[in-house]
């Protein structure tokens, strides 16, 4: 009789997990490493607009995502071959933005970039979450947005060293680090897991609160990092105070996502989830109409601390609604409104702000936020109630 497979005692402990945790960072890093270096290569190549070339193109690569997201949650695929393809199909295509004629090239390279980066992503995610325990779910994707932040955090510091360099090198450099990531992943892991058929409606239609969450995140991320500091520009505050206002968030959202996550896994995944929505609906009315440099930075740090480590509890609430089998649809559908948030931030965003003004920035986000915190607080209803139910139908039983 064959002995059972070794299985840790805690999921960090796991080399299989601590394996999906570096794809994590590498996609991070990926992140973070090429979007500043497209940036710089429109700019130095000209153009009537670059501003909205980058864009553009910037919206392919997250349609693209979704894309290859959902494409990965309605197919069985091993993750390691599916790891292992994404990270090299992503390395190539961003070694050869460089080469790409053209605005045209650079969005097809991008294109294909973002599907792979998709596919590969919701590969991972569903099979760290299918490691996962109960009692540490929300710790472990706490982790793996640490292990992305990380990424992509070091990306630009290491890209624009290099682009100043030799702009063809840097490219090269990223993409071959993605490669060898590929390869790493291929090496290190087994075949061990597939995906499953698409979740029934009614587990999606349980899993309303998280995809919801992911899209509001996947929003207010993106008018933070890009339409936010032009929105502080036009307010005449200073450029270093921008810069602050941007770090202060990243930071805000780094140091708590872990101390959250803990506390999601203790008192509740659903309740931890609704009070970052109500405090971040707080914080960002504040940061909506605070002028001063110290306020606004402040208030971005809160901001950023509520906010933060919304994905990771979300992440983790899709593991709660969906079985190991349907864990590839789950986090499809997670990662698909995340990029469509994404997508939609920016653009909604800087139509309020074009028609109402610098202060109307952060409008559409305050609604969305309000609507999570709705959202939320009927959902917790509906399981008292249930809960109430249960409780009197056993009452009844044992009279």
């Amino acid at each position: 009789m064959m002995a059972p497979a070794y299985r840790p005692a805690h999921p960090l402990a796991d080399r299989r997990v601590l394996a999906l945790l570096g794809v994590f960072f590498c996609s991070g890093l990926a992140m973070g490493y090429f979007s500043p270096l497209l940036s710089a290569l429109m700019n130095d190549r000209g153009g009537s607009d670059p501003d909205l070339a980058v864009g553009a193109v910037s919206a392919v690569y997250y349609a693209c995502a979704a894309a290859g997201a959902l494409w990965a949650g309605r197919r069985h695929l091993s993750i390691p071959r599916s790891l292992a393809l994404g990270l090299a199909s992503a390395g190539v295509l961003g070694a050869a933005a460089p080469f790409a004629p053209g605005i045209v090239g650079l969005a097809v390279a991008r294109a294909g970039c973002g599907f792979a980066v998709g596919m590969y992503a919701t590969v991972a995610q569903a099979a760290l979450l299918a490691r996962t325990k109960e009692r540490s779910r929300a710790l472990i994707t706490g982790v793996q947005a640490l292990a992305f932040a990380a990424g992509l955090a070091s990306g630009p510091l290491v890209a624009m060293s290099l682009y100043d360099r030799s702009p063809v090198a840097a490219f090269l450099t990223g993409g071959g680090v993605l490669v060898v990531a590929g390869l790493a992943v291929l090496a290190w892991m087994q075949p061990e897991w597939r995906g499953g058929e698409p979740a029934t409606k009614r587990a999606a239609a349980r899993a309303r609160l998280p995809f919801t969450a992911a899209f509001v995140y996947g929003f207010a991320e993106a008018v933070l990092l890009s339409v936010y500091p032009l929105a502080l520009l036009e307010r005449n505050l200073p450029v270093s105070a921008v810069g602050m206002s941007c770090s202060a968030f990243v930071f805000g959202g780094v140091v708590s996502v872990l101390p959250v996550s803990i506390a999601a896994d203790r008192l509740g995944r659903a309740r931890i989830l609704l009070a970052c929505a109500c405090c971040g609906l707080v914080a960002l009315l504040g940061l909506s109409v605070v002028d001063a440099p110290g306020p606004v930075i402040g208030f971005s740090f809160a901001v950023g601390a509520s906010l933060g480590p919304l994905f990771a509890v979300a992440l983790a609430l899709v593991r709660d609604q969906f079985s190991e089998a349907d864990l590839a649809w789950g986090t499809a559908g997670f990662m698909t409104t995340f990029n469509v948030g994404c997508i939609a931030g920016p653009v909604v965003s800087s139509i309020a702000m074009a028609r109402y003004g610098a202060a109307s920035v952060f409008a559409p986000t305050l609604a969305l936020l309000a609507f999570l915190v709705v959202q939320g607080v009927s959902r917790s209803g509906a399981v008292a109630r249930r809960s109430d139910q249960g409780r009197t139908a056993m009452t009844r039983r044992a009279a």
